[in-house]
C-alpha cells in the first residue's frame, strides 16, 4: 500500500472516531437540550447507520 492509502486510511479512522465521541457527547452530557439529543435517539438513529455500512 502507498503512503496516500495509509494517510487516507488513518483520516478516516481518525475522522469516525472524532464523529462517534462526539455524538456520544451529545447523547449523554448535552441530553435534553434537544429532542434529537439522547440515548434512545443516539442508540436508534446514530449507530443504526454507522453500523450498517
Amino acid at each position: 500500500m502507498s503512503d496516500l492509502t495509509i494517510h487516507a486510511a488513518w483520516v478516516l479512522v481518525a475522522t469516525f472516531t472524532l464523529a462517534f465521541v462526539y455524538e456520544l457527547y451529545r447523547a449523554t452530557a448535552k441530553a435534553g437540550v434537544s429532542r434529537h439529543d439522547s440515548l434512545r435517539v443516539f442508540a436508534q438513529q446514530g449507530l443504526g447507520w454507522r453500523l450498517s455500512g
